[in-house]
C-alpha cells in the first residue's frame, strides 16, 4: 500500500478540553479560494474552516491506516490530526493538535471522541477524562507537567460536578409548591435523613426529611449504561444523614405503597446527580482503597479503575454471549463479575479458584418475589489471569 497525499474535504465539531469532539469526512472535494493562491481542501471545527493536505495510507481511494491531516485557517490559525482511520473515517488511536499547544490524545471511535483521552497543556500538565460518544463523562482527573496527581472532577451530562455544586441552592419549600413553574430545572441542595427506601434493578426511589422537618421525593437511575449521565450518590439505607443535590422536578405523589406514613401525599420531587453521606471527607480517586466496606459504599468512585480479584466461584448466569460470575472472596464477601465470553474459553464452573483483573462498573441487584434486593459491586472483566479447577 502506497503512502501519497490526499487531499479531501472534512466537516468537524470539537471543543477542547471538556466538551464535544467530532470529525466527519464527507468525501473528496476541491474548494475554491481566493485568498492564498493554493488548490486545496477543508477541514471545519466549530465556525473555524481550515484548509489542507492528508498524507499516509490510502485504501480505495480514502484514508485507511494511519495517515495525517494537517490544514490551516484564514486567521492563520494551524491544526493537525495524526492516528488511525478506517474506511475514510478516524477510527483507533490518535492526536489532535492545535497550534495554541493545546492537543488531545486518545482513542477514537466513528469520529468521535471514544474512551480514555488525555488532553495536555503548552506546559506539560494535562487532564484524563473518558469520553462516550464525544461527550465527556465520569470522573475527570488533573496532573502537572511531572504526572502528579493534582485533583478531580465529574463530569454530569456535559457540566463539572464543582459547577453544579456551587449554583445549587437550599429551597425556600412553600415556594416549591405555589411557584412551581418557576423552579423547574433549578438546582437544589437538602440535608436530611432518609426516612423511606425503595429499588427496582435499574433505579432508586427514596425519600428525605430536612432539618425543618420538610420531606422531598428523589428518583434516580443507577446504572452506568449511559455514562454521561452517571449519578455520583453513594449506597444509602433508610436512617442515613445525606446531603443531596439535583434538579427540581415538580411536585409529585409519593407513590410506594409501603411507606404508610405519606403514600398518596404530594411532595417536591429531585432528580438527584450528587451525595454525601454523613458529611464525610470527599472520596479521592488517588487515594482508593480496595476494602469490600468502601466499594460497597462507593461503587462508583471505582468506575474504570483496575484492580485484581481472587476467589471462588459460587455461581453462575449464563447468557448466549456472556456470563456472570458469583464469586466469593477470602473474605467471604461476593460480588459479581461480568465476563464477555470471548475473554475466557474454558467458562469456570462453582467451586473453581480464579484470579482475574477488572473495574467496578456499579453495582448488581438481585431481586426476589418479596421484593426483597441483594446487591452486589458489579465487576467488569478486563483480563483473566488464572483459573484452578475444583477437580485439579
Amino acid at each position: 500500500m502506497k503512502m501519497k497525499k490526499f487531499k479531501m474535504i472534512l466537516i468537524a465539531i470539537c471543543v477542547v478540553c471538556g466538551m464535544f469532539f467530532q470529525m466527519k469526512i464527507f468525501g473528496v472535494a476541491k474548494t475554491e479560494r481566493t485568498e492564498p493562491d493554493l488548490e486545496s481542501y477543508s477541514v471545519q471545527i466549530g465556525i473555524t474552516i481550515y484548509y489542507g493536505e492528508y498524507t499516509g495510507k490510502l485504501k480505495n481511494g480514502i484514508p485507511n491506516g494511519k495517515g495525517t491531516f494537517e490544514g490551516e485557517s484564514l486567521d492563520n490559525e494551524r491544526i493537525k490530526y495524526t492516528g488511525k482511520w478506517q474506511d475514510g473515517e478516524i477510527e483507533g488511536r490518535g492526536t489532535l493538535y492545535y497550534d495554541d499547544g493545546i492537543y488531545m490524545k486518545g482513542t477514537f471511535a466513528d469520529n468521535l471522541a471514544s474512551g480514555k483521552m488525555k488532553i495536555f497543556k503548552k506546559d506539560g500538565s494535562y487532564k484524563s477524562v473518558i469520553y462516550n460518544k464525544g461527550i465527556p463523562a465520569g470522573f475527570v482527573e488533573y496532573y502537572d507537567a511531572d504526572g502528579k496527581w493534582i485533583k478531580q472532577d465529574f463530569y454530569y451530562r456535559n457540566a463539572l460536578l464543582s459547577d453544579l455544586i456551587k449554583s445549587s441552592l437550599v429551597p425556600d419549600y412553600s415556594k416549591l409548591f405555589s411557584e412551581e413553574d418557576s423552579y423547574k430545572g433549578k438546582l437544589i441542595k437538602i440535608t436530611g435523613i432518609v426516612e423511606m427506601m425503595e429499588e427496582s434493578d435499574q433505579s432508586c426511589y427514596f425519600k428525605i426529611k430536612d432539618q425543618k422537618g420538610n420531606k422531598y421525593i428523589c428518583q434516580y437511575n443507577n446504572l452506568t449504561f449511559n455514562l454521561e449521565a452517571q449519578t455520583l450518590i453513594p449506597n444509602i439505607d433508610t436512617g442515613d444523614q445525606v446531603t443531596i443535590y439535583g434538579y427540581f422536578q415538580s411536585i409529585t405523589r409519593n407513590i410506594i405503597e409501603s411507606d404508610k406514613e405519606d403514600y398518596g401525599f404530594s411532595f417536591p420531587e429531585i432528580d438527584p446527580f450528587y451525595g454525601v453521606k454523613d458529611e464525610k471527607k470527599e472520596i479521592l480517586r488517588n487515594e482508593l482503597k480496595f476494602t469490600y466496606k468502601d466499594i460497597y459504599e462507593n461503587a462508583y468512585y471505582y468506575f474504570k479503575v483496575n484492580h485484581t480479584w481472587e476467589g471462588k466461584v459460587s455461581n453462575l448466569i449464563y447468557q448466549d454471549k456472556y456470563f456472570i460470575m458469583e464469586l466469593e472472596l477470602p473474605s467471604q464477601d461476593k460480588i459479581m463479575i461480568y465476563v464477555k465470553k470471548d475473554k475466557w474459553n474454558t467458562i469456570p464452573v462453582p467451586g473453581d479458584t480464579v484470579k482475574l483483573e477488572g473495574y467496578v462498573r456499579g453495582y448488581y441487584k438481585r431481586i426476589f418475589g418479596d421484593g426483597f434486593i441483594k446487591k452486589y459491586p458489579y465487576i467488569q472483566l478486563t483480563k483473566r489471569i488464572t483459573k484452578e479447577s475444583k477437580d485439579d
